[in-house]
């Protein structure tokens, strides 16, 4: 059971990772289960579910409220906890002979000749179990096929349930790109939900 200081600790790690606020309530009430039991409040917690309305900074007001003094030589052991409480798990990674198991189809690309400012498509996990934190590299090739750029994207959708199409549209700036380039994206890593 964690602590009040474990959650916030955890909740501002997730925020400098760059998940949203909605993202990482959404992902306590998933994985507390609805009820988010608190050490100091012995037997007592907060209720939260996904999409219930409520806002993460009200539940972190509340939380800093039940949060006790912690010694200093024990901040380290919080810090540690926080990341294993609430941002996503250090979760197993998906094998990369798997990764060709989450397909990527429908894309296309907001662009001009020379610029490209977004990708969108559809990703379907034909793996077994949920992944999480999808990564996604453009590769862009000139008119030969030879690769003139990449860029790393970190997909928005929390969870990708198995052979669950999920619709992506993310922003990515590419400029000064060779005439007649063409552009690829593909799954370089992901993050088996733990359970």
């Amino acid at each position: 059971m964690p602590q009040a200081k474990q959650i916030l600790a955890g909740i501002k790690q997730a925020r400098e990772a760059g998940y949203t606020d909605e993202e990482i309530y959404n992902f306590l009430a998933q994985k507390f289960r609805g009820f988010l039991q608190i050490r100091e409040l012995k037997d007592r917690g907060y209720r939260i579910a996904k999409n219930d309305g409520q806002t993460l900074t009200g539940l972190e007001r509340a939380l800093s409220n039940d949060a006790i003094t912690v010694r200093s030589d024990a901040a380290e052991v919080v810090s540690q906890d926080a990341a294993q409480v609430v941002a996503p798990d250090a979760a197993e990674l998906v094998a990369p002979d798997d990764l060709g198991r989450i397909a990527i189809s429908d894309t296309g690309t907001y662009c001009g000749p020379q610029w490209l400012r977004s990708i969108w498509g559809a990703i379907r996990n034909d793996l077994s179990r949920p992944v999480e934190r999808v990564q996604l590299r453009a590769l862009i090739y000139d008119a030969t096929g030879r690769i003139s750029a990449t860029k790393e994207i970190a997909l928005r959708y929390p969870r990708f349930d198995p052979r669950v199409p999920v619709f992506f549209h993310e922003p990515v700036v590419f400029d000064n790109l060779p005439f007649g380039y063409q552009c690829s994206v593909q799954v370089i890593e992901a993050h088996y939900v733990q359970q």
